[in-house]
């Protein structure tokens, strides 16, 4: 999963994110807000926020999508109006995992801090154990890095487009046989585009 470019800011009363999530099916996106917890899923971007504060879901909530800039602009209240959430220009902190910021995280993600000297286990019917599983939202998450545009090559009507397929390439498609669209030079995409035609005749 990707971790989408994203924004925080406050007022008084809510708290702003904008997320920038370009070319995805926004029937599919998932968005939870729990006390200090606020998560974002929608194929293939993932983002979980560890908030300073709680915040609420109610009808003071909203989301919007922005089809123009691919962003998502999403209003949260607070808890507690008024107050003050600090470090919200502190992304890193905000990604951070529970486990992180254990003090017993040296032990490493996964490790259990209990010993189990003896037990007597019953096992219990797959169906039981299928609900007691729950899906584990604490993957690693990391800052998204600026990529440099050298290099990148326009497609489309007048060459006027670039960066659609620099995320897409990471999810199974029909649309695009040709590897690295975004730094294959025209006149090469032809070749491979002619070549793929006369394997299929």
């Amino acid at each position: 999963m990707i971790t989408p470019k994203f924004s925080i800011t406050q007022d008084y009363e809510h708290i702003h994110i904008v997320i920038h999530a370009p070319h995805v099916k926004t029937q599919q996106v998932d968005i939870l807000a729990e006390q200090d917890e606020f998560r974002f899923v929608v194929a293939p971007y993932f983002l979980r926020l560890k908030l300073p504060g709680n915040i609420i879901e109610d009808d003071r909530s909203s989301a919007k999508y922005d089809l123009s800039t691919g962003e998502f602009k999403i209003v949260l209240p607070k808890e507690t109006p008024g107050q003050f959430f600090e470090d919200l220009d502190l992304l890193s902190k905000l990604l951070a995992r529970k486990s992180d910021s254990t003090p017993n995280a040296s032990k490493g993600p996964g490790k259990s801090l209990i010993e189990v000297l003896s037990s007597t286990s019953t096992e219990l019917p797959p169906s039981e154990l299928l609900e007691d599983e729950e899906l584990d939202w604490e993957i690693p998450q990391e800052l998204p890095t600026e990529t440099l545009s050298f290099g990148k090559v326009g497609y489309g009507f007048n060459g006027a487009y670039s960066g659609y397929f620099d995320h897409i390439q990471e999810m199974p498609n029909e649309i695009n046989e040709i590897p690295n669209p975004e730094t294959t030079p025209v006149l090469e995409r032809r070749k491979i585009r002619l070549a793929l035609e006369d394997e299929k005749i």
